[in-house]
C-alpha cells in the first residue's frame, strides 16, 4: 500500500487542509485519502490508512499495537521530551507549535503501548501525552492509564 501510494501529501489534501495542518512524511492513496506510515521501535513498519472522514484502519494483517508516526523532520527525538498525541492533527499541531518532535499512537488505546516503547527506547526522556478531548462520553481514561505505564502523572 505505501509503495503503491500515489505521492506524498501536501496541504491541499482533505483532511490535512480541515485539520489546518502540515503533511509529515505523510502520502496518499489512489483515493486521495491519507496515508500515515506507522512503525515500531525496532523499526518494522505498518502503513495506516485515515480517511477525510476521520475513518482510521489498519490494513488487512497489519499490526497497530505499540506502532507509530515520528513527526522530527529536524531528527531531535532522543534529544527532546518524548511527546505522544493520539492522533496526526494533534501531533502535528503540536508539532507546529512547538517545533519538537511527536509521536502519533493513532488511537487512545495505543497510547500505552506507545509510551511504554518509547519509554524503553529512551529511558532517560520525559514522556508528555498531549492529548485532545474528543471523546467526552470515552468510559476508559487512556491519558491516565498510559501515563502510569511510564511512572508519571496525569496532567490536564
Amino acid at each position: 500500500m505505501w509503495k503503491n501510494a500515489e505521492g506524498w501529501a501536501n496541504e491541499q489534501q482533505s483532511y490535512l487542509e480541515t485539520k489546518g495542518v502540515k503533511s509529515y512524511g505523510v502520502k496518499v492513496d489512489k483515493d486521495g485519502r491519507l496515508l500515515i506510515p506507522g512503525r515500531d521501535t525496532s523499526g518494522s513498519s505498518t502503513p495506516c490508512r485515515q480517511s477525510a472522514q476521520l475513518v482510521r484502519s489498519v490494513p488487512q494483517g497489519g499490526k497497530k499495537g505499540g506502532m507509530f508516526h515520528t513527526i522530527d523532520p529536524k531528527r531531535e527525538q532522543g534529544e527532546q521530551p518524548t511527546l505522544i498525541a493520539e492522533g496526526y492533527a494533534t501531533a502535528a499541531s503540536v508539532h507546529m507549535a512547538t517545533g519538537l518532535p511527536v509521536h502519533v499512537a493513532f488511537d487512545a488505546s495505543n497510547l500505552e503501548p506507545v509510551a511504554e516503547a518509547l519509554k524503553e527506547r529512551h529511558p532517560d526522556q520525559s514522556v508528555l501525552i498531549v492529548g485532545d478531548n474528543d471523546h467526552p462520553n470515552e468510559k476508559k481514561d487512556w491519558k491516565t492509564q498510559a501515563s502510569k505505564s511510564t511512572g508519571r502523572s496525569k496532567s490536564s
